[in-house]
Parts: C-alpha cells; structure tokens; sequence
C-alpha cells in the first residue's frame, strides 16, 4: 500500500475486507478471516485509505453462504454481487 501511496500521492484507497469462506459460520476459515481484516482494518487512516467490510452482504442470516451466492463457498456468483447493490 505504501508503494501504491507513493506512486500516486493523490489517489485515495478503498481497501476491502476480505470476503467470507466457508459455507457454515462455523467454518474455522471465517475466525482467521475475521482477524486478518480486524489487522487490516487499522491501515484506514480516514483521509486517504479507507475500510470497507461488505462480507456481510454475502451472507443468510444464520451467517451460511448459500451456493446462489457463492457456489463454491468462495468466489461470488453474478447473483452474489447483485446482493451488493
């Protein structure tokens, strides 16, 4: 990120959150990657990089990714980024 910050000093950063994995929230996939953007989340300095989180777009609400959304438990279907509208 830094590299991109000097290469193009102007330029604001939308950083997103890593999207869920796993089909269950049981998934021991989702606690490493609800750390990694709890990590993450820190370099949003409120000027020029900013953090987003849209992985609960993805989601039931019992927190299952259903395979409409991503059916593979991974990569978004076109329904699944239609969720994010």
């Amino acid at each position: 990120m830094l590299e991109l910050q000097k290469d193009f000093p102007n330029a604001k950063i939308l950083l997103l959150g890593i999207f869920p994995r796993g089909a269950t929230a049981a998934d021991p996939a989702r606690a490493t990657l609800a750390e990694i953007n709890k990590i993450i989340s820190k370099l949003d300095d409120g000027n020029k990089v900013h953090y987003l989180d849209i992985g609960l777009k993805f989601l039931d609400a019992d927190g299952s990714l259903s395979k409409d959304i991503m059916s593979d438990a991974l990569h978004p279907t076109t329904k699944g980024y239609e969720n994010l509208g």
